[in-house]
């Protein structure tokens, strides 16, 4: 997961120095149809997901807790395919 969110930063950054010739990033709205918003959402989830992980080592031992971060992690994978899509559409792809 760490080397995720290392890669993750870099699409960011890369994205956002796109975005820069491009200028789509501030002018969709809603935010739920722009691919850049909805990414860096996503992978705050995962960001949070990770803290919460090393920081609370007995996650997967309280049934509360594994429930919860299992639809976390759900949520956020969601997150991450519909932003998927909407890049998708962006590049013209579908």
């Amino acid at each position: 997961m760490l080397f995720a969110l290392i890669s993750s930063t870099a699409a960011i950054v890369t994205g956002i120095i796109d975005d820069s010739f491009v200028g789509h990033l501030n002018s969709v709205f809603p935010l739920w149809l722009n691919h850049g918003w909805i990414q860096i959402f996503s992978c705050t989830v995962f960001l949070s997901l990770f803290i919460w992980r090393t920081k609370d080592k007995n996650i997967f031992y309280n049934k509360f807790k594994k429930r919860a971060y299992t639809a976390t992690a759900l949520i956020g994978i969601a997150f991450l395919y519909y932003g998927g899509h909407l890049g998708a559409k962006l590049s013209g792809r579908i």
